[in-house]
């Protein structure tokens, strides 16, 4: 996906979340059918990389995290802001979940 911003899309019975970067290089999103759509109950966009999505489920709510990560080309530090942003996710999914 190469969309700038951070947004909701609904077209139809479809719904798309996701998170861009400023110059249009990358996105992470998850596209949701109707009946998902309905199970969703929210949305964190940490970054252009990293997103965290919550479905609700039974017994439970399901956490699901969305990323993309940088290539092997990639400068040290975007590859470790890559992996700050994605643990700064993890922690909450694991100790919050029930």
């Amino acid at each position: 996906m190469r969309l700038k911003g951070a947004w909701t899309i609904t077209s139809g019975t479809n719904q798309l979340v996701y998170s861009g970067g400023a110059e249009n290089e990358r996105s992470v999103g998850i596209l949701f059918d109707q009946a998902m759509s309905k199970s969703l109950k929210g949305f964190w966009l940490l970054s252009d990389r990293v997103l965290l999505i919550k479905i609700e489920g039974k017994p439970f709510d399901i956490k699901i995290i969305q990323v993309y990560p940088p290539i092997s080309a990639s400068s040290d530090k975007e590859i470790n802001a890559f992996y700050e942003d994605l643990e700064k996710l993890r922690r909450p999914v694991n100790h919050n979940s029930r």
